[in-house]
Order: structure tokens, then C-alpha cells, then sequence
């Protein structure tokens, strides 16, 4: 009589947590190539060309550690 209660009870939890998976909202995050007209909460946007921005340097450099 416990078994039987016990395999029940992880049936149920098994079978909320495929529900949770498969029927969970997706995020609404924008994908490779979409535009962006507005920023996301708590984001705020900056034009990098804004002259109060000072880029010093040459830009990014890739370097590697061979040890």
C-alpha cells in the first residue's frame, strides 16, 4: 500500500515537471540579426557616437598563451 503511494506521488512530480518544460513561456529575447527599436528593461542605450566617448587604444586584440 506505501509503494503504491510512493510510485504515485513520483508519477505526479514526473509529470509536472514535463509540464513545466513543455509548457513554459519562451523568452522574448531578440535572435541573431533582429533589430532592437528599444532597450530591454532595465537597460539604457548610449550612441556610440557620441563625442563624450573617448575610445583609447587600437580596439580588440585576440592574443594567445601557449605555456
Amino acid at each position: 500500500m506505501k509503494v503504491k503511494r510512493v510510485i504515485q506521488q513520483a508519477l505526479l512530480v514526473c509529470l509536472m515537471l514535463i509540464g513545466m518544460c513543455l509548457f513554459t513561456a519562451n523568452a522574448f529575447a531578440a535572435t541573431i540579426g533582429q533589430q532592437l527599436t528599444s532597450p530591454e528593461a532595465g537597460w539604457r542605450r548610449y550612441d556610440d557616437t557620441d563625442s563624450r566617448i573617448q575610445y583609447i587604444g587600437t580596439g580588440w586584440t585576440l592574443g594567445s598563451n601557449s605555456n
